[in-house]
């Protein structure tokens, strides 16, 4: 499959995600009331940390498939694992499950800040969630498989369906039918199963059975094969989740429910800007993979400053806008003005800070590819030993507000420190060209557009929300044009209509 239809694909898939979320999340609010609307708050949360308990198999396995696909040998090694995961994945959540149904109790009365709630309710919808969760890891299983042959046009599609299912079908049920979140996330159990039996079809029509290998059982040689570079990105992916997850998690204790569901909408909003750089990992993993596979480093990086530009010029247009207009952003987005003036000095430090986690999140991209994170495990221990506490420390005492300024400091820390000792490992003589060409250069011109654009003098406070809405655009339209004028690669993609391709020395 095209690389270029690939991220086509997956941008469409990510604007679809993103454009649903930003028109049927402030319904949700507006049906089910701040309070339950946190819970589905509660929800996102849990999603998070329970990805840890996947050991990392998931991303290991799409990787395993990139490296073996061409192969018949490597098909059937593919076709053994995924069903040796399914059984270990069967009995983790068993016991997952049940320890939930045994602790949900203790979450509802003595965790949450719970306000106008039936507390029988929280705890049933807390149990739901575990469920939920649970049946998703076997359709992330089988979109691993999806992803690592490459077959992502398909992938976005399906994804597009069962968002679509998830998003408009849970609207229609709270508008007409209930406005009980049990009965919401009832709805989301049921559109789970038919997501893992779609992309469960997928999966095994892809990776078929050989005739000589009829059935397959489970067999813990195949994961254990996988198990030393598994366990090495689950250790990271663990302390990844401290770093990204540990303020959601204490700040559902520290804040009321109601509260909450305003600090959720911030980290709805400035999670977009990870899952902004997502289309692109999604694309490029698996091809940088393939490229080193094949003996094509050159290529490879490459690739990867290419892929460092647009993603640069998306992401800085996106946070800046969001954290430069942040507070008209909100009340054109949900028409709660006191929503808008408890958000925007929050969203402005996360804003920021994802910003810069997504571009460092690019090191992790390239010690993937080489299939060696030595470096990204020693690196973050030490790193999550003085992290961690800050975090704890700016929840504990300055609240959102503290965790927010603590988390762009973290990542800014990260980013000096981390790219240059990766680079000199994996690509060397690349860095020096990667910050000032494909980073810096990029965020200098989209900060002297937003400058710009905030000397502007408009009266927001006497627009309506679609004007406010229309003209936000307009002015991320601009932005984005700036960054991208400053991407060399961007420059390239529209040099047969504009004039001469430049060639870019890696």
């Amino acid at each position: 499959m095209s690389l270029k239809k690939n991220t086509f694909s997956n941008f469409i898939g990510f604007f679809y995600t993103a454009l649903i979320g930003l028109i049927i999340l402030p319904l949700y609010l507006k049906y089910l009331g701040i309070s339950a609307f946190g819970l589905i708050g509660l929800f996102t949360v849990l999603k998070a940390w329970f990805r840890a308990f996947d050991l990392s198999l998931i991303p290991t396995f799409s990787r395993e498939v990139a490296f073996n696909r061409n192969n018949a040998t490597g098909i059937y090694e593919i076709r053994l694992l995924m069903r040796s995961l399914e059984v270990l994945f069967f009995i983790v959540n068993i016991l997952i499950i049940f320890t939930a149904i045994l602790s949900c109790k203790w979450i509802v009365h003595s965790w949450l800040q719970i306000e106008n709630i039936d507390y029988a309710q929280a705890a049933f919808s807390i149990i739901l969630m575990i469920i939920i969760i649970s049946v998703g890891w076997f359709s992330d299983l089988y979109r691993a498989v999806i992803q690592g042959m490459e077959d992502q046009v398909w992938l976005n599609v399906a994804n597009i369906f069962i968002l679509s299912l998830q998003y408009i079908g849970g609207l229609i049920l709270l508008r007409w039918f209930t406005h009980n979140p049990v009965h919401y996330f009832e709805y989301q159990l049921m559109i789970a199963v038919v997501d893992v039996f779609l992309v469960r079809t997928k999966a095994y029509r892809l990776i078929p059975n050989a005739s000589d290998h009829k059935y397959i059982y489970f067999s813990w040689n195949a994961i254990k094969r996988i198990l030393l570079f598994a366990s090495s990105l689950a250790y990271t992916g663990t302390l990844w989740l401290l770093l990204t997850q540990l303020d959601k998690l204490l700040l559902s204790h520290i804040l009321p429910l109601s509260k909450y569901g305003y600090f959720i909408l911030v980290a709805l909003i400035s999670g977009g800007i990870l899952q902004f750089s997502a289309p692109i990992s999604q694309a490029i993993l698996p091809r940088m993979t393939f490229l080193l596979s094949q003996g094509k480093k050159e290529e490879m990086l490459q690739l990867y400053c290419n892929a460092t530009q647009i993603t640069a010029v998306l992401v800085f247009s996106l946070s800046g806008i969001i954290a430069v207009f942040g507070r008209e952003l909100i009340y054109a987005w949900t028409g709660n003005i006191i929503a808008a003036h408890w958000i925007a000095p929050i969203l402005f430090w996360y804003a920021l800070g994802n910003a810069v986690c997504t571009m460092q999140s690019f090191q992790y991209y390239l010690q993937c590819a080489s299939g060696n994170l030595r470096l990204h495990v020693v690196f973050y221990t030490i790193f999550s030993i003085i992290a961690v506490p800050s975090i704890f420390f700016a929840a504990y005492f300055y609240g959102p507000i503290g965790t927010g300024i603590a988390w762009l400091l973290i990542q800014c820390t990260i980013f000096v420190g981390w790219s240059p000792i990766v680079h000199r490992k994996y690509a060397p003589g690349i860095h020096r060209v990667w910050i000032l060409r494909d980073i810096m250069s990029i965020f200098l011109a989209v900060t002297i557009t937003l400058f710009c654009l905030r000397m502007v003098f408009i009266h927001f406070e006497w627009m309506s929300r679609i004007e406010v809405f229309i003209i936000l655009c307009g002015f991320g339209i601009v932005v984005l044009m700036g960054g991208a004028l400053a991407s060399s690669a961007c420059r390239n993609f529209f040099a047969p209509t504009f004039g001469k391709k430049e060639v870019l020395k890696v």
